[in-house]
């Protein structure tokens, strides 16, 4: 893990890791609920002609963003690899965000697993949905790690206003897409600091970013759940720390006249 500093401040900053299947600090926080309730959706108005995707058990999950809402249900086409039309299903809609989950294993006769079929949605705007799809065998997920990269961009101890740190997660292994949650609680424990964040991650290495405009002390937690179900989190305390010894102290100096310090604790 690498701190950067601005050239604004001098500072020292503890960077405590907690691992959630050993730290007493996780199970103080009930608030967080970190049990995947979604899968992961497709999203039907981001996906282009030449896209093939990769769906498990059969199972196709969308997202469909209806812009004009005049249409009661939208026709969706599923054709074979011979372009052979397998499938016409009209999907419930209303204005505004839908999901689906369409198990085709009960819809198409003699799904192939390995075999790009190809999607069809055309909207009351005369919009055409299309990609592709291969239903594959699935896979077991391979154990994983998230970390968590702190980019003080300006912070300093002796203020509580104007403080700004970036916060993002680098995902080691697993089977993408990734479910990425981030929440951000206060030296207590005791409240969020922020509403919850949700993302999404298609393939593995750098997540989305979050900023934090609070003063230390305050705790940021990365909880990540692959396409298999398998779950990772990461939690960092972020705080200033002026008067404890200084042991296993990184330095970081990207100017002349200013030193970053961490301090890793595992």
């Amino acid at each position: 893990m690498i701190v950067m500093a601005s050239p604004q401040s001098i500072f020292r900053v503890t960077v405590m890791l907690l691992f959630a299947t050993t730290s007493m600090a996780w199970a103080q926080v009930p608030a967080i609920d970190v049990t995947p309730k979604t899968p992961y959706y497709l999203d039907v108005n981001q996906l282009q002609k030449s896209d093939i995707r990769q769906i498990q058990y059969g199972l196709l999950n969308l997202q469909y963003d209806d812009k004009y809402g005049s249409w009661k249900s939208i026709p969706l086409q599923i054709f074979n690899w011979k372009m052979e039309s397998v499938g016409v299903f009209n999907l419930d809609k209303s204005f505004g965000l839908n999901h689906y989950t369409i198990n085709l294993t009960e819809k198409i006769s003699g799904l192939e697993t390995n075999r790009v079929y190809f999607c069809l949605m055309a909207d009351e705007g005369g919009n055409r949905h299309e990609w592709g799809f291969k239903d594959i065998t699935p896979v077991k997920s391979e154990e994983f790690t998230v970390d968590i990269i702190a980019n003080p961009l300006q912070l300093s101890c002796a203020s509580q206003e104007g403080n700004r740190v970036e916060f993002y997660g680098e995902i080691h292994k697993g089977k993408g897409p990734y479910s990425v949650r981030w929440f951000v609680m206060n030296e207590g424990q005791s409240d969020f600091l922020y509403q919850p964040k949700e993302d999404r991650s298609v393939e593995q290495g750098k997540t989305s970013v979050i900023q934090v405009d609070k003063a230390p002390a305050y705790y940021v937690v990365l909880d990540v759940t692959d396409a298999c179900g398998t779950n990772a989190r990461k939690m960092v305390f972020l705080q200033c720390d002026e008067e404890k010894k200084k042991i296993n102290t990184i330095f970081v100096e990207p100017s002349p006249d200013t030193m970053a310090k961490i301090r890793i604790i595992n």
